[in-house]
């Protein structure tokens, strides 16, 4: 946990949350459409255990009942536009598949950098996909992450070391989890709750406690979240739902670090009631109030840079063919 949050406070300096009124890139040619589709359906059985084995079980049968009539699920889809836009249409969840595919190739560019002692410039690479052009880059297209941050194209293909392996598949099925519960918990807010009088910090910020009560109950390793709001945060405006609900907000912006210190210091605060009947002297309680700490101390480590200028700035100066040369992590 502390190398981890090492890594997150020191990414965290290089991190933007404010507005930005151009449109995202265009990442439609970052991956090729067979590969899309070969992946979408090779995704879409995990998406479905996730939420079906990990999430469902945790809803009374009422809260799944009143699912079911909504016709409750989870659509993996070959769209264009925001890639991280996770979000709710009615009661259906809605990912994108190249949001998962860069989610997944992100992740595991951060395990094989981190597992060889090298710095993780991976913030640094959404940055630049973010307010660079496709030109810019080597080829004059945006490249995907591993190409990108010059991950051997072996690594893609499976050859991880046990440990590392094990370190990545347990990051991003944290990230799937945590995306996939929270979304859920806006479709039982559509199914059951009047979202017309809630304030999306309301709505949002029980969609996250939620989804990280879930995690707990689970014993889900939740450093995924972590990487999930980095990368999000990277990308999104702050004015902008950290999950896009289909309208923009009626109320304050939300940005991700009011996000993730709000998290934090709910977590922090009552950590024992994520574990119900279970003593506060308990290690999973002690350890989820470290986690809610860690949490909320990055809340604080993005605040002061929630600036559009902060962003622009940082990712001007990328170097982008840089970003694959290799160099010792410092401690």
């Amino acid at each position: 946990m502390n190398a981890l949050r090492t890594i997150v406070l020191c990414a965290a300096m290089m991190l933007w949350t404010h507005a930005c009124p151009a449109a995202p890139g265009d990442l439609a040619g970052m991956y090729s459409a067979e590969q899309l589709d070969e992946w979408q359906l090779g995704i879409k059985p995990l998406v479905s255990q996730v939420l079906d084995e990990d999430v469902l079980p945790l809803l009374s049968t009422s809260i799944r009942d009143a699912l079911r009539k909504k016709s409750f699920g989870v659509d993996v889809m070959n769209s264009a536009g925001d890639p991280f836009s996770f979000q709710r249409s009615g009661a259906r969840i809605e990912v994108p598949t190249i949001g998962l595919r860069l989610l997944h190739d992100l992740l595991l560019a951060h395990v094989w950098l981190e597992t060889n002692h090298f710095e993780d410039q991976s913030v640094l690479y959404v940055l630049a996909l973010r307010y660079r052009s496709p030109g810019e880059f080597p080829g004059g297209r945006y490249l995907p992450p591993l190409e990108a941050l010059g991950v051997p194209k072996s690594i893609s293909e499976g050859d991880l070391d046990v440990t590392a392996s094990l370190r990545f598949e347990k990051l991003f099925r944290s990230a799937l989890f945590f995306i996939i519960a929270h979304e859920t918990c806006h479709a039982i807010q559509f199914t059951i709750d009047d979202l017309k009088h809630r304030t999306t910090l309301e709505v949002e910020s029980e969609a996250d406690i939620f989804a990280f009560m879930l995690m707990a109950r689970q014993q889900v390793d939740p450093s995924g979240v972590t990487w999930i709001f980095l990368y999000r945060t990277a990308w999104d405006s702050g004015d902008s739902d950290f999950y896009a609900m289909g309208s923009p907000p009626s109320d304050l912006p939300l940005a991700p670090s009011a996000r993730v210190s709000l998290l934090g210091e709910e977590i922090r605060r009552d950590p024992a009631s994520y574990f119900p009947g279970v003593d506060t002297t308990d290690p999973r309680v002690r350890a989820l109030k470290v986690i809610g700490e860690t949490l909320s101390e990055l809340g604080k480590q993005l605040l002061p840079i929630s600036t559009r200028q902060a962003g622009q700035d940082i990712a001007s100066a990328v170097d982008i063919a840089d970003l694959a040369i290799h160099r010792p992590r410092t401690q």
